[in-house]
């Protein structure tokens, strides 16, 4: 079953040119910012997998989404985390990971990568009309679920 996900996931890059940097591109020009954020406990940190009927369903992704144009990008992802988790992050302990650059097909997009360490595993309450399911995986097992397209690589590029 994970095999045939991989297959479908590998078909639908071919089908939209998607592509990943970790520098600017030349002539890059984003039209979006994205934030995700990786809530670590111990070894592990928390997937969530959005509803099959939403834009790449089915697949799993760090809490996070748009930036609003008001917003500083710290503001965007401790919004995002509250509203997909209800787990509220404190500034002091948000670390800036990475951004990298993403153009699928002739959309350009920024995505921040923020990380936090956690005490303890909080109460997840999952915004139902995103996520339908979360977990707390590690990297290793990470690679085998199917997760939304570039998540390989930021988690290569997070947890190093």
């Amino acid at each position: 079953f994970i095999f045939i996900q991989k297959e479908v996931i590998f078909l639908q890059k071919i089908l939209f040119f998607i592509m990943f940097y970790l520098k600017m591109p030349q002539d890059f020009i984003s039209q979006k910012d994205i934030v995700i954020c990786y809530l670590v406990h111990n070894d592990q940190f928390l997937l969530l997998r959005r509803n099959f009927d939403k834009f790449k369903g089915g697949t799993w992704t760090a809490p996070g989404g748009k930036k609003e144009s008001f917003e500083t990008t710290d503001m965007a992802v401790i919004r995002e985390v509250f509203e997909e988790t209800k787990i509220k992050i404190q500034l002091e302990n948000l670390i800036f990971v990475n951004k990298c650059y993403i153009t699928h097909d002739d959309f350009h997009f920024t995505m921040h990568i923020f990380k936090t360490f956690l005490k303890e595993k909080p109460n997840i309450i999952l915004h139902e009309e995103e996520n339908d399911k979360y977990i707390w995986t590690t990297v290793k097992e990470a690679e085998k679920l199917n997760l939304i397209e570039h998540a390989d690589e930021c988690l290569k590029n997070s947890f190093l």
